[in-house]
């Protein structure tokens, strides 16, 4: 069986990082040869996806608006000779070479409904082209959540009769990184109590929030961090942020990690304060550290997956955030009685079981095309 899987781009993102993780993970199935179909060339997974031995193929697209009929005609004869087009980000050009090409397509629906900004005539001319191959060509739908599913099925007018299954994202096994000792956000005292997040810095991830939480938490505590790890549009205006609350000595930005992990394992509690979040991966990357996560009720698929766990660390507001946070800080022997409850739940949210998950989903879309 011949997978191909199309993203956008390589830059650092959820979507895009587990697609790498998946793609890595079948290529430990002898039934399926996996390659990747990037719309451009660019990204900060370029050299993970080298490094991983994955085989890679570019559209080499000006645009998501790039009709180019050479390069049309090269994505259609490049689809044909798979046998299953995995599709987790929509893209017209591709569509349309998909359609031609007559190739049986999975579409996963990782929650891209433009929460958090104004909708654009772009926004809108896309959401109308993306129903309607959805609707027409998809084969098989998968939902990362429960919440990712109740919006599709509105936001695409999913046909009932389209088949579909809810298979809830999945990371691989942590492996902690050396850090680079000349980073200055290394130098943060281990003593302290350090709330954080790791995340995209974008509207809804109401990372404002966060600070907004932590400058009431932090009043009149000494041993008290903010470690803020990630980028993106709103970094500048976060940094305002900070300086205006005069917290610049208790907040630590440090910009884009490739890999997370050994900042959330400085964190004594991780927060995601993120809003309509279609599922959440770093939620789950920190719980398989052991990490105590807090997230909104209005948090989407996050809040499902924290959910199951302890509901009590699903807040309504940030006075809700400033009292959890505040119960953690005087009660840090609770941290260390949730750090194996957190790892095993994190547990199941393993990539083999993704990997599988999917196979059988490639296996009944041929199945059904053999009938």
């Amino acid at each position: 069986m011949r997978v191909l899987h199309f993203i956008w781009s390589a830059n650092f993102g959820g979507i895009e990082k587990l697609v790498i993780t998946l793609a890595q993970q079948q290529q430990l199935n002898e039934n399926i040869k996996v390659s990747l179909l990037i719309g451009i060339r660019k990204g900060n997974f370029l050299e993970m996806i080298e490094q991983a031995g994955l085989h890679c193929e570019f559209a080499d697209m000006k645009s998501g608006l790039d009709f180019s009929s050479s390069k049309i005609n090269r994505l259609t004869k490049l689809m044909s000779s798979y046998d299953v087009l995995h599709i987790h980000t929509f893209n017209p050009a591709i569509a349309y070479a998909a359609i031609k090409s007559k190739i049986k397509i999975v579409f996963t629906v990782h929650g891209n409904f433009g929460f958090g900004r104004k909708r654009t005539i772009k926004d809108k001319v896309l959401q109308f082209l993306s129903r309607y191959f959805i609707r027409n060509h998809v084969n098989h739908i998968t939902y990362n959540s429960e919440f990712c599913r109740n919006i599709a099925m509105e936001f695409y007018k999913v046909k009932k009769s389209t088949p579909a299954t809810l298979i809830y994202n999945a990371i691989a096994n942590i492996e902690l990184p050396i850090q680079d000792e000349n980073d200055p956000a290394i130098k943060i005292k281990s003593s302290d109590f350090i709330v954080g997040t790791a995340s995209r810095f974008a509207g809804n991830k109401r990372i404002d929030r966060l600070i907004e939480a932590f400058e009431i938490f932090s009043k009149n505590k000494q041993d008290t961090t903010l470690l803020l790890t990630g980028d993106g549009v709103k970094m500048q205006e976060l940094k305002n942020i900070v300086k205006i609350k005069k917290l610049e000595n208790q907040v630590v930005f440090t910009g884009f990690k490739k890999n997370v992990f050994a900042w959330f394992n400085k964190m004594n509690v991780c927060v995601f304060p993120f809003e309509n979040e279609a599922f959440g991966i770093v939620a789950i990357e920190a719980l398989m550290l052991g990490k105590t996560v807090i997230v909104f009720s209005d948090g989407g698929g996050i809040t499902e997956v924290i959910k199951p766990l302890n509901r009590l660390n699903i807040v309504e507001s940030t006075a809700h955030l400033v009292d959890r946070l505040n119960f953690y800080y005087d009660n840090r022997n609770v941290l260390a009685d949730e750090q194996n409850n957190n790892r095993q739940y994190a547990s199941r949210f393993n990539i083999s079981s993704n990997e599988k998950a999917y196979f059988d989903v490639y296996k009944e879309v041929l199945n059904n095309t053999l009938e």
